[in-house]
């Protein structure tokens, strides 16, 4: 008669295997496309996306044992085609900014790429709205605005779902619409009004950031140079997006939508 099994040594228990790096580099990737200060100036920092890829995949993220002295040395390497500006004051802890091509083009789920969807709304309502007033710039044709002569234009919030969906295959669903914010907390976003006022945000930190470094704007600040408003038409009335070639001022008697905090 056998005697009771024998555990096997701790020597002799196998190792979860090893992540490739080119592995971790897109998961990482993925992480870096989900927040948009990354794409606002503000930037990531290194802790926030690390301690989100550890939550995520639940496996630890060891930049040693990928073959890398440090974090900076890490995502220089493994987000190349991705990172714009990496702050590197701090070695261990660096400050990681998106660069201006992996904003163009809308991908779902991640609003790290939100420029390019706010020129994807700013089109949706030149294209499709109602001319909102005389002209007042000659950028229609600039990259962002595509209204003849142009002219200021508006168009109900109601139609631009379909829109979306139809024109760049961008389906906005409330069920899962979110983001990571810079402490890497995931926002929801409950309706399309509420990415509107996060897209408008968004777009005013990162102008303000420019500025106040005065840098020269690149693609994705071009993106940005049509205004773009979210307006109340009138009490009870269905809200309306405003879309002004760059430089042209706010119309000044509609009324701003209320933010998401006054959504009851």
């Amino acid at each position: 008669m056998s005697g009771p099994a024998v555990p096997p040594s701790s020597a002799t228990v196998a190792a979860p295997p090893a992540v490739a790096a080119v592995v971790v580099a897109q998961r990482l990737g993925e992480l870096l496309l989900s927040f948009p200060c990354a794409a606002t100036g503000g930037g990531v920092r290194w802790r926030v996306l690390a301690l989100k890829y550890e939550e995520r995949h639940n496996a630890r993220l060891d930049v040693q044992a990928l073959g890398f002295a440090s974090p900076l040395e890490a995502v220089t390497s493994l987000l190349r085609d991705l990172l714009g500006f990496v702050d590197v004051r701090e070695v261990h802890d660096p400050v990681l900014g998106l660069a201006d091509a992996a904003t163009l083009v809308p991908r779902h789920g991640a609003l790290g790429c939100w420029p390019s969807l706010y020129h994807a709304l700013c089109n949706i309502v030149t294209d499709h709205g109602a001319p909102a007033g005389p002209p007042v710039s000659q950028q229609c044709r600039t990259m962002g605005c595509r209204a003849a002569d142009g002219q200021p234009c508006t168009l109900l919030l109601s139609r631009v779902r379909p829109l979306l969906e139809r024109e760049y295959q961008i389906n906005v669903d409330e069920s899962s619409l979110g983001f990571l914010n810079e402490d890497g907390a995931f926002v929801r976003l409950n309706k399309l009004k509420h990415l509107v006022h996060a897209l408008l945000k968004w777009r005013d930190q990162r102008q303000a950031w420019q500025r106040s470094r005065q840098l020269e704007g690149g693609a994705m600040d071009r993106l940005l140079e049509p205004h773009l408003q979210l307006l109340a038409s009138g009490p009870g009335s269905d809200l309306v997006l405003r879309c002004s070639p760059g430089g042209a001022s706010a119309a000044p008697t509609a009324a701003a939508a209320e933010a998401p905090g006054g959504e009851p």
